[in-house]
């Protein structure tokens, strides 16, 4: 028998057998939940354990990641991840799909946390340009209300403007109120 015919066996029935590779890494347990290939040729492999992303190029890996998917079973995925970092200094980290390497059995079911997020989360410069430009905007409204004695010079009005956007981009959420539960039956807007 050939050394490599019990991994082909074990390939074709959709087991990859556990690399020794010491850039592989192993995921969480998780359910493969979407296969798509993207314009580019790259596959997208959504994942519900951690990372929850993996590309891959190989038509034959997608593959099983669409049988696992269609099977939905919860296993982990062996993967390998490079660091990338953008010319404007972002980084972020791609995850490379190389297999599953278990179905695993949980004793207990999983626990699905509760996402309180309402939107996409505003990056924190992003925040800051917003809350300055309302500044801006507020200062150059609040000019008419100065007394005559007050300069009213673009200094003045930047150190306004500064104000404001330090106020909005600091001040918390106020308790007790819709913004806390929207679907609160018990409160009334006007009262």
């Amino acid at each position: 028998m050939h050394q490599w015919a019990g991994f082909s066996r074990a390939m074709e029935g959709g087991l990859m057998a556990t690399s020794t590779r010491p850039d592989v890494k192993v995921s969480t347990p998780g359910r493969i939940t979407d296969v798509k290939r993207k314009d580019t040729g790259w596959f997208n492999i959504r994942f519900s354990g951690e990372p929850s992303l993996f590309q891959t190029k190989r038509e034959d890996l997608a593959g099983e990641a669409a049988r696992f998917q269609r099977a939905d079973k919860l296993g982990r995925v062996s993967h390998t991840t490079r660091h990338k970092e953008l010319d404007d200094g972002r980084t972020f980290d791609d995850h490379y799909f190389e297999g599953i390497v278990e179905e695993v059995e949980l004793d207990e079911p999983i626990q699905i946390e509760r996402e309180e997020s309402w939107g996409r989360r505003t990056p924190l410069p992003d925040a800051w340009r917003m809350a300055l430009s309302t500044g801006a905007k507020l200062a150059v409204d609040t000019m008419p209300l100065m007394r005559e004695d007050q300069p009213k010079d673009f200094e003045t009005q930047k150190t306004i403007a500064y104000a404001w956007a330090y106020w909005i981009f600091t001040t918390p959420r106020p308790s007790g109120t819709p913004l806390d539960d929207p679907y609160d039956e018990g409160f009334e807007f006007g009262v």
